[in-house]
């Protein structure tokens, strides 16, 4: 995977599997009989490493990412291919989402939200581009307790994370 993330997704690999499974058993039973592809919109898609559970989902899919980070468009186009996602990146603001309303069937959020200035905004943009009955999909993580030596480098952090977000 092109990503320096490779350790943390060895450590919840499992849990983040079967959850995308559950995402991806929903989808099935949800799917419109129109049509056999499903549009996915993955937001904070960084350098695609969702793309290997979209291949093996057994669905035929269509994903657009987007990510403020226009850095971030070769790592998640080399990751797709790697899997055979048919994919497209979208350079934007996932507060501010350049697409039609009710365009996508599912939405996913990976580990992004805590890095978005204003969720909020983000979540209502995220609504307003899925379809009716659509599915939201997301993994987060979460700050540790106060207190906590980690909370405190978390707090430390979060500029530095915010700036290089947002380059």
């Amino acid at each position: 995977m092109a990503n320096g993330m490779g350790h943390y997704y060895e450590v919840v690999g499992m849990d983040r599997h079967g959850e995308f499974s559950k995402f991806f058993s929903s989808l099935r039973s949800r799917r419109s009989t129109n049509t056999n592809q499903l549009k996915i919109l993955e937001i904070g898609v960084g350098s695609g490493p969702n793309m290997m559970e979209y291949s093996q989902s057994g669905l035929e899919l269509e994903v657009t990412g987007i990510d403020a980070n226009p850095y971030m468009e070769d790592f998640a186009e080399k990751n797709a291919r790697i899997s055979g996602v048919p994919f497209h990146f979208v350079l934007g603001d996932v507060g501010k989402l350049p697409l039609p309303d009710d365009s996508f069937d599912a939405i996913v959020s990976t580990l992004v939200l805590c890095s978005v200035p204003n969720p909020n905004v983000a979540l209502k943009e995220a609504c307003r581009v899925l379809k009716p009955g659509g599915i939201f999909f997301y993994w987060e993580h979460v700050r540790s307790p106060d207190n906590n030596l980690l909370r405190l480098q978390q707090r430390f952090l979060e500029p530095a994370q915010q700036v290089s977000d947002n380059t």
